[in-house]
């Protein structure tokens, strides 16, 4: 052996490209060989193995059922070229590889050929991490995805997927790399059992209150709220903690409650709680988390903060309750949590008041939240949380009516796609997106692909449960849609508005009426002013033929909120009924609101329906289309379009909205339709 080649044999840093051929030992001799003549051409045609090739700095390993390529530039080097041979497989369908791809120490070997060759922890560790994954997948080291998350065009395409058991018991942590075309965005096998493992465990339940304001001044109430729904959001991504959803857990601002009873009442094993006080720019924090079965305290801390800096106080808090709790958050998660939400102090402010008002779910306070959001976007334009905020209010908007699709879709679109752009871990941000897709493009794969990765985020995400079950429901999946908006009551018990979901995008659209009328009925009885419980049972009133009942509830309805939805319901009923001469007053009225602000057009055609007049009908539910209108997300499985369905129109409108007229979902036993 020469010195020359000793000389030449060096410890280095490398980032290395590892990748085989899935079965490749359960191929034919034959077909072996044509595999890897396919595979050797490939990679040999990306642009980034030549050039690295070119310059003298690349080493190419056979190994049999594939290779493991070394570049010394930068890690971006593997990674561009795993892409590269990803896009040219899309013309090799029956070449099934993985790669894998790490940095690590390598040092050069002398072959049984006498020839010089690479070895090492880096070369190792890659193939670990492809072993990770199945066919179609570019697994990148956690360390690898690190050093790439410092350029801002690879974050989005970044998906952790925490650690994963390889040889000899070594734990390596895992990020998969996709894009919208390249690479598998599946979780690998592997993972999956660790996720069923990890959903199997018993899950502790939480709810973690508003933080008391001892200043007894309603100005800073929103700072309280803000730091509390801040920890809601973080504990959620675990899941093996089950978090009360705010809209709940901050009906209890009182701070004599008993957290004992409390637990009892919201079925749950701890209580955060809290005191703030304020002194000048100085504000205090006294908390505690509380065993509710014995009343122990299990956590308590006390923390001060200068409101003239940004300091993410609720990433300190969790880290101490997670610990406490032994609850593990992926590597992803904790970057998440860590992340200093912006460093514009008015900025954070300025959000934190917008969410306040954002949840009060009124219009003054929605329209209210949208100024002062876009207040804290003209401090920090890359506040990702602040374009989230933005998203969720123009989504309401949408949804309730407050104003015409056109107006706030689009903006709720470009909102959430802003924040996913800056930070891609937003649940709400993926929500939001999901709920646009669905409402207003009628791009339903899109909108269960937004909705899985909200609540793959933020599993313990009420809200996006609850519109994630309102999709399953509009789209015929009607088991599955029961199961989410039963999950979303169990995470916010006290929310009226999910509990009428459940009855009616649930039950009723399942065309189970007995099973609506029983949910209903129950939200009515926790709350009897709340309209859209009257409203929606009216609506099983009139499937079950029970008219007058179905009149009574909509009057109700209509006097504690007279809106379009509930003079739709009132007109239907009537005209069904064979009152004609009042259905036609009530239409009327449709029309004449319809002058003042934004009626949707399904309502007006609603109306006709009933009334026998299909022309009328089609003709709005044309303008309904044009229009884009959100209620015609719901047109495949509402009861009441009914009367229209065989009319071959009805088929066309069908396919406008995105749906198979032919195609027809299996119900279980307990969700056959019943005759009205």
């Amino acid at each position: 052996m020469s010195v020359e080649v000793k000389k030449e044999l060096q410890l280095e840093i490398a980032h290395v490209l590892f990748m085989d051929i899935v079965g490749y030992s359960k191929l034919l001799i034959d077909e072996q060989r044509a595999s890897l003549n396919a595979l050797n051409q490939i990679v040999r045609g990306a642009e980034e193995f030549r050039n690295a090739e070119g310059a003298g700095r690349l080493i190419k390993i056979p190994t049999g059922d594939g290779m493991a390529l070394v570049f010394y530039k930068s890690p971006e080097e593997p990674v561009e070229c795993a892409l590269e041979i990803s896009r040219a497989l899309k013309t090799h369908p029956n070449l099934p590889l993985r790669m894998g791809v790490h940095s690590g120490p390598v040092s050069g070997v002398i072959d049984v050929n006498e020839r010089a060759n690479v070895a090492g922890a880096g070369i190792n560790m890659a193939q670990r991490v492809m072993d990770c994954g199945d066919t179609g997948h570019i697994l990148l080291s956690k360390h690898v995805a690190e050093d790439l998350e410092q350029c801002g065009h690879w974050q989005s395409l970044l998906h952790d997927l925490g650690e994963c058991e390889v040889k000899h018991g070594v734990h390596v942590h895992i990020v998969n790399l996709y894009t919208e075309e390249l690479g598998n965005p599946e979780v690998p096998e592997k993972f999956r059992k660790i996720s069923e493992d990890d959903i199997a465990a018993p899950r502790q339940r939480l709810a973690v209150l508003p933080l008391v304001n001892d200043d007894s001044s309603p100005e800073y109430e929103y700072l309280g709220d803000g730091i509390a729904e801040g920890i809601i959001d973080i504990l959620s991504q675990s899941r093996r903690l089950q978090v009360i959803a705010r809209t709940t857990a901050f009906r209890y601002r009182q701070s004599d409650i008993d957290l004992r009873e409390l637990g009892r009442e919201l079925n749950v094993d701890a209580i955060f709680t809290g005191r703030l006080s304020r002194r000048e720019s100085e504000v205090s924090i006294k908390a505690e988390l509380v065993d509710v079965h014995d009343g122990t305290q299990l956590w308590g801390q006390r923390l001060k903060w200068d409101l003239n800096k940004a300091f993410n106080i609720e990433e300190s808090i969790c880290r101490d309750i997670a610990d406490k709790l032994r609850v593990r958050f992926t590597a992803q998660q904790q970057l998440h949590a860590s992340k200093v939400l912006t460093k514009n102090t008015e900025a954070y402010h300025l959000y934190l008041k917008g969410r306040y008002h954002w949840n009060k779910r009124t219009e003054a306070g929605l329209r209210r939240a949208v100024t002062l959001l876009k207040a804290s976007l003209d401090m920090d334009p890359a506040f990702a949380r602040a374009w989230a905020g933005l998203a969720d209010c123009y989504t309401v908007l949408g949804c309730w009516g407050f104003d015409a699709p056109h107006d706030s879709y689009p903006k709720a679109k470009a909102a959430a796609e802003e924040a996913i752009a800056l930070d891609d871990n937003i649940a709400e941000a993926h929500a939001s997106l999901a709920v646009t897709r669905k409402d207003y493009e009628w791009d339903w794969a899109g909108a269960e692909r937004e909705y899985r990765r909200a609540l793959e985020l933020n599993p313990s995400y009420a809200l996006g449960r609850h519109w994630y079950g309102e999709y399953l429901a509009c789209v015929g999946k009607h088991i599955e849609a029961i199961k989410q908006l039963e999950q979303a009551c169990e995470l916010d018990p006290l929310s009226p508005i999910v509990a009428a979901a459940l009855g009616r995008h649930g039950y009723y659209f399942a065309r189970n009426f007995d099973r609506a009328y029983e949910q209903l009925q129950k939200v009515i009885r926790s709350d009897p002013e709340f309209w859209v419980g009257h409203n929606f049972l009216g609506w099983v009133y009139t499937m079950k033929g029970q008219w007058p009942k179905a009149v009574e509830e909509f009057t109700i309805a209509q006097q504690l909120d007279q809106n379009a939805e509930t003079l739709v319901g009132l007109a239907y009923v009537l005209g069904m009924s064979g009152n004609v001469s009042k259905a036609r007053d009530t239409l009327a009225e449709l029309n004449k609101l319809r002058q003042k602000h934004y009626v949707q057009p399904v309502n007006i055609a609603l109306a006709h329906t009933a009334l026998g007049e299909k022309d009328e009908a089609f003709a709005w539910l044309a303008k309904a289309c044009e229009e884009h209108a959100q209620w015609l997300s719901e047109i495949k499985v509402d009861p009441a379009f009914d009367p229209l369905r065989s009319d071959a129109r009805f088929a066309d409108l069908l396919k406008r909205v995105g749906f198979s007229p032919d195609h027809k979902e299996a119900e279980s036993e307990n969700a056959r339709p019943q005759a009205p």
